[in-house]
C-alpha cells in the first residue's frame, strides 16, 4: 500500500494526476500481484522495497536531496533483508546515472551528496541486514557464505523445462507467462510506450530508467539457465515499471490526440480495465491463475 501511494504521488508530481491514475490503477489491478499478496512473504514485500529504492534514489540525484539519497540507501537494506533480487537494481540505476551525468552538469554540492551516499550506503545497508537477521549474529562470515551458496543453488537449477528454450540459453517462459497474464488493457498501453521510447525518453529521463529496469529484470531471468518456476514470481519487480510506463504511455496518448475526443479516449482507457476487474472478483481469492 505505502509503495502504491508513493509511486503515485511520484507519478502525479512528474506526469500529472491523468498518468498517475492510471499507472496506479494499472499496478493495483495486475493480478499476480493481487493474489500473491494473500501468502508470498517475499516477492511482494521486495517488488515493494525495490520499487521505492529506485523512486528514492532518482528523487535523491534530481532535487539534489541527500535525505531521499538516505532513504533509497535505508530501502535497499529493507529489501536486500528480504531476498537478494535488490542487487539488479544497480543495473538500471548505475545506467541512468551516467546518462545523467552525461548530459547534466552537476555542482560540487550534488557531487558531495554522492561520494556521502557511496560512502554511507554500505554501513546503512549492513547494519539493516545484520540486525535483521539473527540466524548470521553467531557465525556472520560462515552464514553469509552459506546463504551465498543457496542462492546460487536455488537461482541456478539443473532441471529447467528444455521446451522452452531457445538455441539452448535463452528461455522465453517468463516473457511468455507475462504476455498471457497481464491484462490486455496494461499490456497495449505497455507495448505502445516502446513505440514511443526516443520521444518520452527525450522529455523525460526517468523512463530510460523504468525500460532498463524491466528490461533487466526479464533477462537476468531469461538467460543464463536462471530458474524460473510458478510463472514469474520469482521476479515480480517487473510489475511496477510495466504499470508506470503503461500510464505514461496513456497520458502521452492523451496529450497528442484531437481535443475533442480526449474524454472519449479518456472513457475508453478506463472502460478497458473493466473485464479484468470484473474477472478478478468473480475469481477472488485466486487472481494469481488469472490468464487474459
Amino acid at each position: 500500500s505505502f509503495m502504491t501511494f508513493l509511486g503515485a504521488l511520484f507519478m502525479w508530481r512528474r506526469y500529472g494526476l491523468l498518468v498517475s491514475v492510471f499507472s496506479s490503477l494499472a499496478l493495483s489491478t495486475y493480478p499476480l500481484l493481487i493474489g500473491d499478496q494473500h501468502f508470498n512473504i517475499k516477492d511482494p514485500i521486495e517488488m515493494a522495497f525495490y520499487t521505492m529504492t529506485i523512486i528514492s534514489f532518482y528523487l535523491g540525484i534530481t532535487k539534489s536531496n541527500f535525505k531521499w539519497l538516505l532513504a533509497s540507501a535505508v530501502f535497499f537494506g529493507f529489501a536486500i533483508s528480504v531476498k537478494f533480487n535488490i542487487v539488479f537494481a544497480l543495473v538500471p540505476i548505475a545506467i541512468w546515472l551516467v546518462y545523467f551525468l552525461g548530459k547534466n552538469k552537476i555542482g560540487t554540492d550534488l557531487r558531495k551528496k554522492i561520494i556521502y551516499t557511496l560512502a554511507f550506503s554500505p554501513v546503512i545497508v549492513s547494519a539493516i541486514f545484520f540486525v535483521s537477521y539473527p540466524a548470521i549474529w553467531k557465525a556472520p562470515v560462515k552464514e553469509l557464505s552459506e546463504l551465498a551458496k543457496f542462492y546460487l543453488g536455488v537461482g541456478f537449477s539443473q532441471s529447467q523445462p528444455s521446451r522452452y528454450y531457445l538455441f539452448g540459453f535463452i528461455n522465453y517462459f517468463p516473457s511468455l507467462w507475462i504476455l498471457v497474464t497481464t491484462p490486455p488493457a496494461m499490456l497495449i498501453l505497455f507495448t505502445l510506450s516502446f513505440l514511443f521510447f526516443r520521444k518520452i525518453i527525450k522529455k523525460d529521463s526517468f523512463t530510460l530508467i523504468l525500460f532498463i529496469w524491466f528490461l533487466i529484470t526479464l533477462l537476468r531471468i531469461s538467460l543464463f539457465r536462471a530458474l524460473s518456476y510458478n510463472g514469474v514470481r520469482l521476479i515480480m519487480e517487473y510489475i511496477p515499471p510495466m504499470a508506470m510506463l503503461a500510464g505514461i504511455s496513456a497520458g502521452y496518448i492523451y496529450k497528442k490526440i484531437n481535443k475533442n475526443i480526449k474524454i472519449a479516449a479518456v472513457i475508453i482507457i478506463f472502460a478497458s480495465f473493466v473485464p479484468t476487474i470484473y474477472k478478478l472478483i468473480k475469481i477472488h481469492p485466486n487472481e494469481n491463475v488469472y490468464f487474459n
